[in-house]
């Protein structure tokens, strides 16, 4: 399949299915998972992180499982093994592989007797060669399982992501399912499942399946078919992430840029983060020193923009002492981390706490002038607009407030009620600092020699090079609103080649 011609077909019509992660009713809702509301939503160092928030409880991967789908991955490994022609492999493996094929005829191995296996004088540097590794280092949270066909570095990673958000043995299950398929027709994949790490269970995109062109449609339909044949994993699956293209609901997607430093959650959430937060300040500093439209009864709660604002920013930093407090005791495998708890006076375990609410508020409400809020407003993404604060309260002792970005923007974001009554079109001025963010963004690329990969400006969740924009899409240009960008001469129309995944029975 690696070397056949793309459907172009099939790339037209997933274009026009995925849901942009721009749209309105899209951006309400990272507009309320920015609040920062929800169980540990400020423990992330990232704002991609933060934004890829679960809305619901995520089901952990038990040991019991764990340990089952591993020994399930060695088997499968060694079943692959007995399956290859010896003709298939260079004339020094041949000898090693048919030794190797000899004794798993004979003999049951199971996981426990792996590294054994490896350093068998005879065939183990074979066996290494046939049984990727699957630990990934650096590529955030999750453990990373890859077929044989794939190199899996930086410069080497497949250009699309699908994104499945499914917790708990579920998951497990839709990566069996999965593995052995595409291992049946000796396909590249890589596919990671962040359950299996520490941490991994405070994410939404839980199961990260990467692939190339010629393999996209295959997965796809794969995956489709998984959920339809097997009502358990149908039944774990949620909502994709926030910053996904959304494909039939249900599947997250986005492109990989394989010559940036940049995942594509890092990607999307630097411009969508960035855009609602300069957007809702702009609305917000129009409004502001103007009274606010309440109802008589809410009058002694909103008062004015700025008590509601400073009102918004000490709960949302409050919190998030509390969220990193929390984070750290569950998922912290580092003693550096506890030091932090205790040397940085992470220690409120009741976000909540009114005498806490009342003191910070008063801090902030006697430190914070209006030019302070206005400078801020003008430019929310400025380092240090609100500096981190100890603060000594008498119950409590010495407690530390990190007032890391995620805070004054989730405090903006509470702010969206009134926004709305004052200008019911206010995702308008979001956008329009996504079109400013795409525009830096390519300017970024092209200063790194990306190969003029462009962000599509009408579904921001795919990105490709010219050339891989003809080969997907041919001259049928799905992006009429900027055709000169793709536009690529004198190339051979490729002919259509459909494949139908193996149907699960």
């Amino acid at each position: 399949m690696n070397n056949v011609e793309l459907d172009q077909s099939f790339f037209r019509e997933f274009y026009q299915e995925v849901q942009s992660p721009d749209t309105d009713k899209n951006l309400l809702k990272l507009i309320q998972i920015c609040k920062g509301e929800q169980p540990l939503q400020f423990s992330a160092d990232s704002s991609a992180t933060f934004c890829n928030f679960p809305t619901k409880k995520v089901n952990p991967i038990s040991k019991e499982d764990y340990s089952k789908f591993y020994e399930w991955l060695f088997q499968e490994q060694l079943n692959n093994i007995k399956k290859i022609n010896p003709n298939s492999l260079k004339i020094q493996y041949r000898d090693e592989l048919i030794k190797l094929q000899n004794e798993l005829s004979i003999t049951n191995y199971t996981l426990k007797d792996k590294e054994k296996m490896l350093s068998n004088p005879i065939y183990g540097n074979l066996l290494t060669k046939l049984i990727p590794s699957s630990e990934l280092k650096g590529e955030g949270a999750g453990i990373v399982f890859y077929s044989k066909n794939i190199n899996f570095t930086k410069q080497h990673i497949p250009c699309h992501r699908l994104y499945i958000n499914i917790d708990g043995k579920a998951s497990l299950d839709f990566m069996k399912i999965f593995i052995q398929v595409f291992d049946s027709f000796n396909l590249p994949y890589a596919i990671k499942n962040t359950l299996m790490q520490p941490g991994g269970q405070t994410r939404s995109d839980l199961l990260v399946i990467y692939l190339n062109d010629p393999t996209l449609k295959f997965g796809v339909q794969l995956c489709e078919n998984i959920k339809n044949k097997v009502p358990f994993i149908a039944n774990s699956i949620g909502e994709p992430p926030v910053l996904t293209g959304k494909y039939h609901n249900w599947i997250g997607y986005g492109f990989e840029n394989n010559e940036s430093i940049r995942s594509f959650n890092q990607t999307m959430s630097d411009i969508l983060f960035k855009s609602i937060a300069k957007g809702l300040g702009k609305e917000v500093l129009k409004i502001y020193d103007k009274p606010i439209l309440a109802k008589k009864t809410e009058k002694q709660y909103y008062t004015n923009l700025k008590t509601l604002f400073l009102s918004s920013l000490t709960n949302s930093a409050i919190k998030c002492n509390a969220d990193t407090r929390e984070y750290f005791q569950k998922y912290s495998v580092l003693e550096d981390d506890y030091y932090r708890i205790k040397e940085l006076g992470y220690i409120v375990e009741n976000p909540k706490d009114p005498i806490l609410i009342q003191q910070v508020f008063s801090y902030f409400y006697n430190t914070f002038t209006d030019n302070d809020i206005k400078n801020f407003l003008a430019n929310p993404l400025s380092e240090n607009s609100f500096p981190s604060i100890n603060l000594n309260v008498p119950h409590l002792g010495q407690v530390f407030i990190n007032m890391k970005k995620e805070v004054p923007i989730s405090a903006l974001c509470k702010l969206v009620p009134i926004l709305k009554k004052h200008n019911p079109n206010f995702l308008e001025t979001i956008k329009q600092e996504i079109s400013k963010e795409l525009s830096k963004n390519k300017e970024i690329h092209n200063s790194h020699n990306t190969n003029d990969i462009q962000i599509d400006p009408d579904k921001i969740c795919f990105a490709a090079t010219a050339k891989q924009y003809y080969d997907r899409y041919g001259n049928d240009l799905h992006t009429p609103n900027n055709p000169s960008l793709y536009q690529m001469s004198e190339q051979p129309q490729p002919r259509v080649v459909s494949s139908q995944p193996h149907i699960i029975k």
